[in-house]
C-alpha cells in the first residue's frame, strides 16, 4: 500500500536531483537563444517595424484628439458594461480602452497607440456587424418616433458603442504613417501628409 502508482513514479522520475546542475541547451549557429525567440515573435505576429522613442511634434499635437476619443470610448463602455450588462463585451473594451490610456500617458508611444488602434478596429468592425445584424432581425426599427425617448436613447448608444471604438483605427493610423515618415530612408508613401 506505500507503493507509488504509476503516475507518481513517472512524476518522481522526471524530476531532476538538486545537485545535477542543468543541462546545457545547444546554442543555434552564430544565432544565439535571444535572437532565436525574436525571430519565433516575428513569425507568430508578423508586423511591419513600429518605432520606438520619443513622439514626433506631429504625434503630440495629435494628443488632445487621442484623449477626447479616449474620453468618448470610456464613456461607451461604462454604458455597455452598466447600461447593457454586456460584461464580456465591455471587459474586451475596457482592455482595448486601456492600451490607449496607456500610450497617451508619457507623450504618445507610437508602438501602444498602433496596437490599440489595430484592436479598435478588429473589435470595432465586430461590434458594428453585431449591431447590423440585431438591427436587421430587430422586429420593430431601430429608431422610432412611435417609441418612447428611452428606446431612441438606447438605440443611439448602442450605435455609438462601436462607432466609438472604430474612431481609434483612423487615428492610430494617422499616428503610425507619420512616425514611418519620420524614419530615415523609409519611403513616404508617395509623398502624402497625413
Amino acid at each position: 500500500w506505500l507503493k507509488p502508482s504509476r503516475d507518481q513514479a513517472r512524476w518522481f522520475s522526471t524530476r531532476r536531483p538538486r545537485n545535477r546542475p542543468p543541462a546545457k541547451l545547444p546554442r543555434d549557429r552564430g544565432r544565439g537563444p535571444s535572437s532565436r525567440a525574436a525571430s519565433a515573435h516575428a513569425m507568430l505576429i508578423p508586423m511591419p517595424a513600429v518605432p520606438s522613442g520619443p513622439p514626433s511634434a506631429y504625434a503630440l499635437s495629435m494628443r488632445p484628439w487621442v484623449i477626447c476619443v479616449l474620453l468618448f470610448q470610456t464613456v461607451m463602455c461604462v454604458f455597455r458594461t452598466f447600461l447593457f450588462l454586456d460584461i464580456i463585451g465591455g471587459f474586451l473594451m475596457a482592455v482595448i480602452i486601456s492600451m490607449g490610456w496607456y500610450a497617451v500617458s508619457d507623450g504618445v508611444n507610437i508602438m501602444f497607440a498602433c496596437y490599440w488602434a489595430m484592436m479598435c478596429l478588429f473589435n470595432g468592425a465586430l461590434d458594428l456587424v453585431k449591431w447590423i445584424d440585431f438591427a436587421v432581425k430587430s422586429p420593430q426599427p431601430v429608431f422610432s418616433s412611435s417609441q418612447p425617448a428611452e428606446f431612441n436613447i438606447a438605440s443611439t448608444i448602442s450605435l455609438a458603442i462601436p462607432l466609438s471604438i472604430l474612431l481609434g483605427a483612423p487615428l492610430g493610423w494617422r499616428l503610425y504613417k507619420n512616425s514611418q515618415e519620420g524614419l530615415v530612408g523609409e519611403p513616404s508613401y508617395g509623398g502624402r501628409r497625413p
